[in-house]
């Protein structure tokens, strides 16, 4: 690529991966010079999937209707299809209820069990690798 927007060579064709002089990158020069917006972190991301965990949803059962967390929807969910008899299902419910008792007897031990976010979406990306 040429350095300088001068006149191109006389049997020079712009096309595909030929872009005319004029509009090329010039050396030295970034092709993102403002760099990335601010705000697009992954603590940003930690902080909408929080929020989305934590944000009420209306559910319905039978006639009845409320509201409950998007987490305790999805997890009350996951229970109902392994009722139904839904492997995946199942085996995501124990593994959940193996990790509550795994830190029911951390507690008991007197060592730290407090559940944080990062933990709850670590554990569901390790149990989405699993199946």
């Amino acid at each position: 690529m040429s350095n300088s927007p001068g006149k191109p060579p006389a049997d020079y064709v712009v096309g595909y991966g030929r872009p005319p002089v004029h509009s090329r990158f010039r050396k030295g020069t970034s092709g993102n010079p403002h760099g990335r917006p601010p705000g697009r972190t992954a603590a940003c991301l930690d902080k909408l999937m929080g929020a989305e965990l934590l944000r009420p949803i209306q559910v319905r059962e039978g006639e009845r209707s409320f509201k409950l967390p998007m987490l305790a929807a999805v997890l009350r969910q996951t229970s109902l299809q392994a009722l139904k008899g839904s492997l995946p299902a199942q085996r995501r419910f124990l593994d959940l209820a193996q990790a509550m008792a795994k830190r029911a007897d951390a507690k008991v031990k007197g060592e730290p069990t407090e559940i944080t976010l990062e933990m709850i979406v670590r554990e569901s990306m390790k149990l989405d690798k699993d199946n």
